[in-house]
């Protein structure tokens, strides 16, 4: 593998262990590791350009969850609805 594109998977891993910290961190305890992946790829949000693009989104927006702006990319709308419907509604708008 060339050195670039293994710098791009590191970045990747590193994005992707972002948000799973940022959802545990506004979800609170109840959200493993697990149900957060689980969260982002149901949203359409693991793969490389949409998790780079939530990761920069979040660290912009830290409350992009409990205040969401309707000009908020449409990952972070699929990620509302699966947080709602897996019983983390409370934590989030």
């Amino acid at each position: 593998m060339k050195p670039a594109a293994i710098r791009r998977q590191r970045e990747l891993a590193q994005a992707r262990a972002r948000l799973i910290a940022y959802l545990q961190r506004v979800a609170g305890p109840s959200l493993t590791a697990e149900d957060a992946q689980m969260a982002l790829e149901k949203a359409k949000a693991w793969s490389a350009s949409p998790a780079r693009t939530l990761d920069g989104y979040f660290a912009e927006h830290p409350n992009a969850l409990t205040e969401p702006s309707p000009h908020c990319p449409v990952h972070v709308v699929r990620l509302l609805q699966h947080l709602e419907a897996t019983g983390h509604g409370d934590t989030v708008t």
